[in-house]
């Protein structure tokens, strides 16, 4: 730190237009913030050249945030990093200012001048094997809601007509005109950026061989808030039509899902059901499969549902930890995607769509509040649909800290 020190020069007076990359320590007692994209704070700036060193200096008491242009953003991000704001330098780049979650005064400071604020949010859903009853009740609210439905291949196009949203065919089938993927990519985050809610709609699910992840980096790293919604695959809706157990008691253990399309022997994924506390068990049945001790294994309890948790490990590291049901365990390379997405709790009746919330749990009235007020703490902030929403929740809530607070103006 000393030599980062002497870099360090002399506090002075700087705008954020003015930032480059680089560390900042914010004087939080002078800071003021003003709403024409404007910070008037003393800035200590220390000049860094490598996003992963500058990232270990936020564990220094005396670095409050990074400043980064945001295609050098780490994909995936670290569980407790956020990104406090995103903004537009004179040269067209998408700055992001980012630092970890306790920083709750730093990001107050910026929030005021997150240009997300007014940027709109994807949806990567599924709308499921092809017929519309197998539509989940999510991605159907939704299509609801959206600016833009981006569709795919394989989905009824009829349907989508209830929906107000602008259509735009994005599919790829084979031997027929095809979008290119970076394409798509490209119209969904310039979309987005000017203030859509998006919901870019696949057949299946979009995680299951439907290039989802792909889609998920690009925006991440262009800091567009993405939420993935999973629809019926058509795994489950062949068995089922046909009356095909893809699990049976005694008869099959197991289910493994091949592409014959880039196929390897060593880039699969491992999922393992009802193992919280089998995971020695766990450990010892990959090591006989021949995965590597530094394989990426993700266990998750309560997936879907507002006390949701993922605890990140390798093979190796798995011995000896305690997780308590319900929990499934997601074994592989891609299980390195995993991230701790910002996560805002909306009091309304549909979700907002804001730019800064990844993902959004919605409270529809405030009688529900005391189910919710034990899990604060895993929410980066709460939204309200209208001010007197705000007003109201503070009635019954009292003073809370440690969250951010967004209310329309």
């Amino acid at each position: 730190m000393e030599g980062q020190d002497q870099r360090a020069g002399q506090r002075r007076r700087i705008t954020v237009k003015q930032l480059t990359l680089g560390a900042v320590s914010i004087n939080i007692d002078k800071a003021k913030c003003f709403f024409d994209e404007r910070l008037d704070v003393e800035l200590n700036v220390i000049e860094l050249n490598e996003i992963v060193d500058a990232i270990k200096t936020l564990d220094s008491e005396k670095i409050n945030a990074i400043v980064v242009s945001s295609d050098s953003l780490p994909f995936p991000r670290p569980f407790d990093l956020r990104i406090f704001c995103a903004f537009t330098s004179e040269e067209n780049k998408i700055i992001a200012v980012i630092g970890k979650k306790k920083e709750i005064e730093v990001r107050k400071i910026f929030f005021e001048l997150d240009e997300r604020r007014r940027w709109g949010k994807v949806w990567i859903a599924g709308f499921g094997p092809g017929n519309a009853d197998l539509l989940t009740i999510k991605t159907d609210r939704l299509c609801g809601i959206a600016d833009a439905i981006f569709y795919d291949d394989l989905i009824d196009s009829d349907f989508l007509k209830k929906y107000e949203a602008e259509k735009i065919y994005v599919g790829k089938r084979k031997g027929r005109r095809k979008t290119d993927q970076n394409e798509i990519n490209a119209e969904l985050f310039s979309a987005a950026r000017s203030g859509k809610r998006v919901v870019r709609l696949k057949g299946g699910d979009p995680f299951i061989f439907g290039r989802g992840g792909e889609e998920l980096e690009y925006l991440s790293k262009r800091c567009i808030a993405v939420e993935v919604v999973p629809g019926v695959s058509a795994i489950n809706a062949a068995a089922a039509e046909f009356g095909i157990p893809l699990t049976q008691r005694y008869l099959s253990s197991s289910l493994e899902i091949v592409s014959m399309h880039g196929r390897t022997s060593s880039n699969s994924t491992l999922v393992y059901y009802m193992s919280a506390s089998l995971l020695n068990e766990v450990q010892s049945d990959l090591r006989e499969k021949g995965i590597a001790g530094d394989t990426p294994v993700a266990i998750i309890r309560n997936a879907s549902i507002a006390n949701s948790e993922i605890v990140t490990t390798t093979v190796d590291s798995m011995e000896g930890l305690s997780v308590s049901s319900p929990a499934l365990v997601i074994v592989g390379r891609t299980s390195a995607f995993a991230s701790q997405p910002s996560r805002w709790l909306t009091i309304g009746k549909e979700e907002l769509g804001l730019g800064f919330m990844d993902r959004e749990d919605i409270m529809e009235d405030l009688s529900k509040f005391e189910k919710y007020r034990s899990y604060l703490n895993r929410y980066d902030g709460i939204a309200f649909a209208c001010a007197e929403n705000k007003k109201l929740f503070f009635e019954i809530a009292g003073e809370l800290s440690g969250l951010l607070f967004y209310a329309p103006s």
